[in-house]
């Protein structure tokens, strides 16, 4: 696989083709991958069809990609970028946040801030519109991005053992689960030991998913219940299993037109 590649993000939407292709031609993209619906609508697939010829006239070497999501839904949008993302991981990634619905621009924005990415929005020559010209881009701008923390590998495994559980799990369960070859992310301390010993170190691996608000601890009398919280399972969403497994090829799609 070749490396160090300025890969770009674009979605499609029915913005003028320039505001996807200039970037593109600017930077002289290597590889790019076009975003679109699910091919519904005339006007989006006769702009995605304008710049795949534009890039083919313009920028030859680049090498065209297609990926369909929801841009209207947010986490379809994350999932899809995350995928890119984590199969690019020793490329330059830069994502153009100012095409396609304003869902798919935030996806765009925040999927930078969490898997290093680089965001840039095309300018448009407004005034143009008014008088019934074609939209000009003026420029490209880089945008500041920022670094989100994100939940480690052992908490994605830890919440989404609670998530295949229905949601709710007993600390006693858990820390079976947890000690099992399968994750052994709680040692077995022998018939010898405290018998709080595991409940320390799950207590320790606990904390991070209380702060984050992943899950909350419910105790009836003796008995605990640890619980996934709306934002556990969206924690999943965004996250998946691709953090903490080999990385698949990104699918790419063949396009239709």
């Amino acid at each position: 696989m070749l490396t160090d590649l300025r890969v770009h993000i674009a979605p499609i939407g029915f913005d003028e083709p320039e505001r996807v292709t200039k970037p593109l031609l600017d930077y002289k993209a290597d590889k790019v991958f076009l975003i679109s619906h699910l091919y519904d609508h005339p006007d989006a697939v006769q702009r995605l069809r304008s710049v795949r010829a534009a890039l083919k006239k313009d920028l030859s070497s680049c090498n065209v990609q297609l990926k369909t999501t929801d841009i209207w839904d947010l986490f379809s949008c994350l999932q899809t970028y995350r995928e890119i993302f984590l199969s690019e991981t020793d490329n330059h990634v830069m994502v153009n946040v100012s095409t396609g619905s304003k869902i798919i621009a935030i996806a765009g924005m925040l999927s930078c801030m969490l898997w290093n990415g680089r965001p840039y929005y095309a300018k448009l020559n407004y005034s143009q519109q008014k008088e019934g010209k074609p939209t000009e881009v003026l420029g490209v701008q880089d945008l500041p991005v920022y670094t989100i923390q994100r939940p480690s590998p052992e908490s994605l495994r830890v919440i989404s053992v609670i998530s295949k559980n229905k949601g709710v799990i007993t600390k006693k369960k858990l820390i079976e689960r947890l000690q099992s070859d399968e994750f052994g992310l709680i040692p077995d301390y022998g018939k010898d030991a405290s018998p709080t010993a595991p409940h320390s170190k799950l207590r320790a691996i606990l904390n991070p998913l209380e702060e984050w608000s992943l899950i909350r601890v419910k105790s009836r009398g003796r008995r605990s219940e640890i619980v996934l919280t709306i934002q556990g399972e969206q924690a999943l969403k965004i996250f998946g299993d691709m953090e903490v497994e080999n990385i698949p090829a990104v699918a790419n799609e063949k396009f239709r037109y």
